[in-house]
């Protein structure tokens, strides 16, 4: 059952998010499920906010500290050309706070991810 979904954080929690990977001070470090990029992860914000600006100015601080400390894991396993960071608060299934990580490759064999807007 993909019940998880609805509630990722909760579900991390409690043990039952197959994407879990470590807590983190600001949040939930999880796999990324709706991407098909090799080492993508996403930082679930944690106490939730709908804004960085939410977050008192140490709050925000732990939070792009540990967003960083996330890309240094990933460049360490998977040696990336580098990481793409982008904090978004979209109205989906999480309509909180949460960091996207991803790994950039030179020369990556998905077509449209050398494109302008990846580069």
């Amino acid at each position: 059952m993909e019940n998880w979904k609805n509630d990722r954080i909760g579900s991390c929690e409690r043990g039952e998010n197959p994407t879990f990977m470590v807590k983190m001070k600001s949040g939930f470090v999880v796999i990324g499920d709706h991407q098909f990029l090799p080492g993508y992860c996403l930082l679930l914000g944690f106490p939730k906010a709908s804004s960085l600006n939410e977050l008192s100015l140490k709050a925000r601080m732990q939070y792009l500290i540990d967003m960083t400390l996330i890309g240094d894991a990933i460049i360490k396993v998977c040696n990336p050309l580098r990481i793409n960071y982008s904090t978004l608060m979209n109205l989906d299934n999480y309509p909180k706070i949460r960091a996207n990580v991803a790994l950039h490759f030179f020369n990556c064999k998905i077509p449209f991810i050398n494109s302008q807007i990846f580069t």
